[in-house]
């Protein structure tokens, strides 16, 4: 659409010179986004051509094809449909997972500074998912020309580690899933399943 609007001004001058050169304009306009939409179905990072064909022979997948290991959809993958799920969060927290196939999981947002205390007995999950700092706080992270190098290396600052590192210590919890490059990780009440 903005390719085609950015076109406009030019389409609209050569429609007052003549009819022909609107036609290939436009027959080149189409070829331009044809070929932009081949190579995006063929190449797209997020969701590429391979894993929809995937999707399409198993209905009703749930997961997310570039980053499976987010702590929502770990969980999602383990608790049951009606599981209570308490989230450490910050910005860019994935949560729409832990809410399950149906939206029938009950997710509670812990406030930042969380301690074991404010999670409720009735908590059977706990996801901790803290990643920015993690993934994007490295200090020498200041062009995107470095991305490649320095992403996933930044440290999280205390209060991004605080509840994880207590409920590592907590004897109601115990930890099933942990992805430290990204700061995630699950925790799952002892005695439930």
């Amino acid at each position: 659409f903005v390719y085609g609007w950015t076109l406009a001004p030019l389409a609209k001058e050569l429609a007052a010179r003549s009819r022909r050169a609107v036609v290939v304009v436009l027959t080149l306009l189409t070829l331009t986004l044809s070929y932009y939409a081949v190579m995006v179905l063929i190449h797209d990072r997020f969701t590429p051509l391979e894993f929809v064909l995937w999707a399409r022979k198993n209905p009703g997948t749930r997961m997310v094809w570039f980053n499976p290991s987010r702590a929502a959809s770990v969980a999602d993958r383990r608790a049951g449909p009606d599981d209570k799920i308490a989230v450490d969060g910050s910005f860019d927290t994935w949560l729409w997972p832990a809410y399950g196939a149906k939206l029938s999981r009950p997710v509670l947002l812990l406030p930042d500074g969380a301690t074991p205390a404010d999670i409720p007995d009735d908590v059977k999950w706990v996801i901790v998912d803290r990643s920015w700092s993690a993934m994007w706080g490295h200090k020498n992270l200041t062009t995107m020309g470095k991305m490649w190098k320095l992403v996933a290396k930044g440290t999280p600052p205390e209060s991004d580690v605080r509840l994880f590192h207590a409920l590592e210590h907590d004897p109601r919890f115990r930890l099933v899933f942990r992805e430290e490059h990204s700061n995630q990780a699950v925790f799952r009440r002892v005695g439930t399943y």
